[in-house]
């Protein structure tokens, strides 16, 4: 049975509603057109790098990451443990895996390194030269009540990249720009 249903990197491309019928039986799935929001990544990124960010399949990676330490993805997002005082968490990262993932101390990860290492250690974006139009990140803290490590404490979303899944004893507050 031919589905008819295309699919874009590019965020903003629905037209109109799109009825998907699942099944003969089945549910129904809508398509509707979404709101761009200014800053959005899909509004910033070129083709390129948004083809980089899409997944086709999601990689889950997980990295322990202490307090003062912070993961990269690429160069266009930080995830930093700010504080942990028990001890360090678990980030388990759902994301394509064309997204670099860098795990680095935090200090070290300020704008000239992204500037440096864009397009090969950090990549999207793909050359100095974008992370400078890109500009700063814009910075969130998030505090969390870890539950211990058979259950994420809770779910982070990095919104156009995938989102993180938060595991660890006692409190800890993370700064996600």
């Amino acid at each position: 049975k031919a589905w008819g249903v295309t699919a874009s990197a590019s965020p903003g491309t629905t037209l109109g509603v799109v009825k998907i019928n699942l099944r003969d039986d089945g549910p129904d799935v809508y398509d509707t057109p979404g709101l761009l929001q200014p800053g959005a990544l899909g509004t910033v990124l070129t083709e390129e790098e948004l083809q980089a960010i899409t997944p086709k399949k999601l990689d889950v990676v997980t990295l322990r990451v202490s307090e003062g330490q912070c993961v990269l993805l690429g160069g266009l997002a930080r995830v930093e443990v700010v504080d942990a005082p028990l001890g360090a968490f678990f980030l388990t990262f759902y994301v394509a895996p064309t997204l670099t993932l860098h795990p680095t101390s935090a200090k070290n990860a300020d704008a000239a390194f992204r500037e440096k290492h864009a397009g090969g250690l950090l990549s999207p974006p793909f050359d100095s030269e974008r992370v400078a139009e890109l500009g700063d990140f814009e910075s969130h803290t998030v505090e969390i009540d870890g539950r211990g490590f058979e259950g994420a404490a809770a779910d982070v979303t990095l919104a156009g990249l995938g989102w993180l899944a938060v595991y660890g004893s006692g409190r800890c507050s993370l700064r996600v720009s």
